[in-house]
């Protein structure tokens, strides 16, 4: 159920980022950030297929995948110790749109706390699912460039 809530809440936001005009974004991160629009060499289901062959070589299992409308959402991978991500991207022509939620372990016991990647984070610098995020990035290819997506 979280799966196709995450899918349709991608789904609804990703025209919003679209509507503003291309290119998306700016070349350099804010700390407030919480979306990678990456200008990808292939466009349609050659870029769905490139980006899940990224993610499953980086070892994230798929929650939800659909061709059609070209977006996938991971379950949570470790990335850390204590972190766990799971990745959200959506593809429009040759842009994809990549966003990160951030599964955070504390005490045994305790529930775990789920958040939106963004760039920084209060104590720590740049984060550990940013840091992930923009590696995946990297590994597609192609302009970066930096955006916050404001969901409501």
């Amino acid at each position: 159920m979280k799966s196709i809530l995450l899918a349709a809440a991608l789904a609804l936001t990703g025209p919003a980022v679209f509507a503003q005009g291309t290119p998306v974004g700016n070349l350099t991160a804010d700390k407030k950030d919480n979306t990678l629009v990456v200008e990808l060499p292939q466009e349609g289901v050659a870029a769905w297929q490139r980006v899940a062959q990224v993610l499953t070589d980086r070892g994230y299992p798929f929650a939800h995948s659909d061709i059609n409308l070209l977006a996938l959402t991971t379950a949570f991978n470790p990335i850390s110790s204590t972190s766990s991500l799971s990745v959200s991207a959506l593809i429009r022509g040759r842009q994809l749109t990549l966003r990160g939620r951030s599964e955070s372990v504390s005490v045994v016991g305790t529930p775990s706390q789920l958040t939106t990647v963004r760039r920084s984070t209060s104590l720590a610098g740049v984060s550990e699912g940013w840091q992930e995020l923009e590696a995946i990035a990297r590994e597609l290819g192609g302009t970066v460039r930096y955006s916050r997506l404001v969901v409501r």
